[in-house]
């Protein structure tokens, strides 16, 4: 929401890991016309043409999350980035 706030628009798409692709997390990308990368949950569909189709786009899309991921991986490797760490969560107690 922070993103729609900044920037007055959703993105197009989000390339996230494959622990993201929940239900809930892929509904609320359908609600606001997000393009959520990766494979689709559930059966595939029975026109080979869209399935190909789908194919395609899903590849794009992991050929843009490598890259954002190998950025990631530089940092930590280059920069010394792989010590930096969430602060731990305070408990509500």
């Amino acid at each position: 929401m922070a993103y729609e706030r900044t920037h007055g628009f959703w993105p197009e798409s989000i390339h996230a890991d494959k622990i993201y692709r929940t239900r809930s997390n892929m509904r609320f990308c359908k609600e606001h016309g997000i393009r959520f990368s990766g494979q689709k949950l559930g059966r595939p569909f029975d026109d080979i043409a869209i399935q190909k189709a789908i194919k395609k786009q899903w590849r794009e899309d992991e050929r843009i999350r490598d890259a954002i991921e190998g950025k990631f991986g530089e940092g930590k490797r280059k920069y010394s980035m792989d010590r930096i760490m969430m602060p731990p969560t305070k408990s509500a107690t």
